[in-house]
């Protein structure tokens, strides 16, 4: 059996920061996050090198995508996770970042995989220092994805 590697999706496998800046052509101060919650997916791009890194993984690991997006979205992320050429074992959507704690601590998670910010919807990107300090207590393995894909596999291979 494999180990899991519990992944995010939103700017750490999607480019997400990069569609939030092209879509308001940096000219507001606040992101509507709504609207642009709604916006079709399907259009996003993958950051690069981060399908190729996930196909190499999956070779050694399971992955399970975590991701804090409204249920009603799974059927969205699946398809763009499939239209994207990334592998998957498990798609899980919670609500919040603080469900995803809930998630792992009841998983046999090898480790976690994801940006580990907020307040991209005022194109300031912060550290979710909050979470950041659970994933620690609860001695949940964890890496920041800082951008560099080939460098994560090198690490987990």
């Amino acid at each position: 059996m494999k180990k899991k590697i519990f992944c995010d999706i939103d700017n750490t496998v999607l480019d997400q920061y990069s569609e939030m800046k092209k879509y308001y052509n940096f000219q507001i101060k606040k992101l509507d996050v709504k609207l642009f919650k709604n916006r079709n997916l399907q259009k996003d791009k993958p950051i690069p090198g981060a399908a190729e890194a996930i196909n190499s993984l999956s070779s050694f690991y399971d992955i399970v995508w975590l991701s804090a997006r409204d249920k009603n979205l799974y059927n969205q992320t699946e398809l763009w996770l499939q239209n994207n050429n990334f592998a998957i074992n498990k798609i899980i959507l919670v609500e919040s970042h603080d469900k995803k704690i809930k998630i792992l601590r009841n998983s046999d998670c090898y480790v976690f995989i994801d940006d580990l910010k907020y307040n991209y919807e005022n194109l300031e990107p912060k550290p979710m220092t909050r979470l950041i300090n659970k994933l620690e207590y609860y001695n949940i393995r964890y890496i920041v994805f800082n951008n560099n894909w080939a460098e994560l596999v090198k690490l987990l291979s």
